[in-house]
């Protein structure tokens, strides 16, 4: 007797859909979890980018009649949803000289459980460039360092052993030789 060829077809669909189903099943959450990822480096890349063209501009000043006024973009992201009070994602860039020799940069990323609140990532990303010579002061109005966690351009006058931002930062209170994330992280 010869097999039925209706359900052979059927049979294969089966095991097709459910080989697409668990494909799918370990795909999707993979393909998520690489574009926050790619958005991370992007970030940082874009920080870093920012530092260096800085720091460049910086270490061109070569006596104190020397002045340049720019704009640099800094990057910075808080989403829109919140979760107690609290983004879901916030992305912060802070820029300062602890040292007064070197333009210190770090990248402060958070994500949180868009149900519960908890925190999923919390990453710190710090890199240094050198300046030329000592006794640099990197600040924002008010005194602070460098501060953005909504992602603008920046207006910087950049004089000898001085780099000042004309824009108010988007956060208060932050220090640079903070090693916690700043109040409303």
């Amino acid at each position: 007797m010869r097999p039925n060829r209706g359900q052979i077809t059927v049979e294969a669909l089966l095991i097709f859909g459910a080989f697409l189903l668990i494909l799918a099943s370990i795909s999707i959450p993979n393909v998520f979890k690489a574009q926050d990822n790619a958005r991370d480096v992007q970030f940082v890349a874009d920080a870093r980018y920012a530092a260096d063209q800085l720091a460049s501009i910086a270490n061109s000043i070569t006596s104190t009649y020397d002045k340049r006024t720019v704009s640099v973009y800094i990057p910075g992201y808080t989403s829109a949803g919140n979760v107690s009070g609290r983004p879901i994602i916030h992305m912060g860039t802070r820029i300062c000289s602890p040292d007064g020799s070197n333009l210190v940069t770090t990248v402060l990323i958070v994500r949180r459980d868009s149900t519960t609140g908890n925190t999923t990532q919390a990453d710190y990303y710090n890199f240094t460039i050198p300046l030329s010579g000592q006794s640099w002061t990197v600040e924002a109005p008010g005194g602070e360092p460098i501060f953005e966690d909504q992602g603008r351009w920046r207006n910087f006058t950049i004089s000898w052993k001085n780099i000042t931002s004309t824009t108010n930062n988007s956060l208060t209170g932050i220090t640079c030789n903070q090693t916690t994330f700043p109040a409303g992280f």
